[in-house]
């Protein structure tokens, strides 16, 4: 009878170790929600940072823009006297560029706009 009643007991425990799920899982953050890896290697002003000037810049800073006081920089030749101002102005609290009015660059972008700069601004 005891025999019987721990078969039973056994039993009913690898039943229940079946079907109550697992709470143990092996996922990283990664697998759940891919890798959002921001390159700052090689990049060149033609195919990485003019199309990030093109989407938050020259809206204003072209000529003919109408923006009262706007610097031009729609072209290598007229950015690249700014450079030290323009990684100023990215990440300035009080006067921030593009200003709270308009859309913010991303993170990546800014990091990719100032290692740019960093590895000498290229024409390239």
């Amino acid at each position: 009878m005891k025999k019987t009643i721990f078969s039973f007991g056994v039993l009913a425990c690898l039943i229940l170790s079946f079907c109550i799920p697992s709470g143990c899982f092996y996922d990283n953050e990664e697998d759940l929600y891919g890798t959002d890896t921001c390159d700052t290697t090689s990049l060149s002003y033609k195919t990485d940072i003019s199309p990030i000037l093109n989407n938050y810049c020259y809206t204003c800073h072209v000529a003919n823009s109408g923006q009262a006081g706007a610097t031009e920089f729609d072209s290598y030749s007229k950015l690249s006297p700014l450079l030290a101002n323009v990684v100023i102005r990215l990440d300035d609290p009080f006067s921030p560029m593009p200003p709270t009015t308009s859309p913010s660059i991303p993170d990546c972008e800014k990091s990719k706009i100032k290692a740019w700069i960093n590895a000498g601004a290229p024409d390239n």
